[in-house]
């Protein structure tokens, strides 16, 4: 999906980012065909960033880890991506939870809650925990 199919579902997606205060950002990461390691992969990435009026989507590149300005970053092979289609917040929680898409908490875990993420990750169904490192 580009930047503007995912403006338009972020958009509908009503409440599921209510609690998540402006200036918060999660990354979609898109690893091609999963051949290269993600250390290597260089690539654009899908930014979701909380403003104002609601979630706003952008390109912007990813250059490898740290990963600078993100709180989380979603990454899966672009097919998986693609299969988001349709119902992306319930496809995207069942790839994570099948190991199909990683789930990278980049921030610590009372960073996320200042920056309210508790509540997106109680509607997503997905634990809330602290930083991967």
């Amino acid at each position: 999906m580009n930047t503007s199919e995912w403006q338009n579902i972020l958009d509908g997606a009503g409440d599921m980012f209510d609690g998540v205060l402006p200036g918060a950002r999660l990354g979609l990461l898109g690893l091609g065909d999963g051949s290269t390691p993600l250390s290597r992969v260089k690539t654009d990435m899908l930014v979701w960033t909380r403003v104002e009026t609601g979630m706003e989507a952008q390109c912007l590149p990813f250059d490898g880890f740290p990963v600078q300005d993100l709180d989380l970053l979603f990454a899966g092979d672009d097919d998986v991506l693609e299969g988001l289609a349709g119902d992306p917040f319930t496809r995207l929680v069942e790839r994570v939870r099948d190991g199909l898409i990683l789930l990278f908490y980049l921030k610590e875990r009372d960073d996320l809650e200042e920056l309210g993420y508790e509540d997106f990750f109680e509607r997503l169904g997905l634990t809330f925990m602290g930083p991967c490192r």
